[in-house]
């Protein structure tokens, strides 16, 4: 929005501003028709430019306690499954491990208890090869848990970063698009949206891609409070 070639084209020349024209001819009609056209359409790419970053960071930016809610989900699948498996050799094949007494609760407790190197718990203790590879299955298991929760940390500290990031860049569009609006009405003593409306009543060629623009930003969106000229509608 600095650059001279991106103010220039959306000011009249002076030939245009000159006090004895009381009528535009056809070519110059037409001429500050697309250089209003110009000033319209860069405040609504600003808008959409914003719109569309902020959906994206709605859709795709992670939350941090949906990661948690499914990190606890796969910890109780994890659980659940290998205390199935436990109970079923400890019913089917008993001398796999040496216990003796156990509850309903202790196949739990083992299985928990093998996510950690060497875990014994509920009174239950492998003896053989298959109660050992399960065994050796649950330390896999809770070293894979620890290593995904950290990571999912890690990847959501970044994003979150970046989520900052975004919405500062979001702000700054949206206050640009505001500072530019109140540029144009400085030069046209109109809003945008009014000078859109003008245009579209004279069917100008630009009208229909700026329909575009003008559609494809939510009106509440736009609506959203900033600051601008004293006494200006907001967009």
């Amino acid at each position: 929005m600095g650059w001279n070639w991106v103010q220039r084209i959306q000011v009249l020349n002076d030939e245009y501003k000159a006090e004895g024209i009381e009528k535009y001819d056809a070519n110059q009609a037409q001429q500050v028709a697309f250089t209003i056209s110009y000033g319209i359409g860069i405040n609504k790419l600003l808008y959409l430019w914003a719109y569309q970053l902020g959906r994206y960071r709605r859709k795709y930016s992670p939350n941090l306690v949906f990661n948690l809610v499914t990190f606890a989900w796969v910890c109780i699948a994890a659980l659940v499954g290998l205390t199935l498996l436990n109970l079923a050799l400890l019913k089917g094949v008993p001398d796999q491990f040496t216990a003796a007494s156990w509850g309903p609760i202790s196949p739990i407790v083992y299985s928990l208890s093998t996510f950690t190197p060497g875990g014994e718990a509920g009174g239950i203790h492998p003896a053989g090869q298959w109660a050992y590879l399960l065994q050796v299955a649950g330390f896999a298991t809770g070293g894979l848990l620890i290593f995904s929760v950290g990571l999912s940390f890690l990847v959501t500290f970044f994003r979150e970063r970046d989520d900052t990031a975004t919405q500062q860049l979001i702000d700054e569009l949206k206050e640009e698009a505001r500072k530019q609006e109140a540029r144009f009405m400085g030069e046209y003593e109109v809003t945008v949206n009014e000078a859109y409306n003008r245009l579209c009543d004279l069917r100008s060629n630009a009208a229909g891609i700026l329909t575009f623009l003008v559609q494809a930003i939510p009106s509440d969106f736009l609506a959203e409070p900033g600051p601008g000229p004293e006494g200006s509608p907001r967009l």
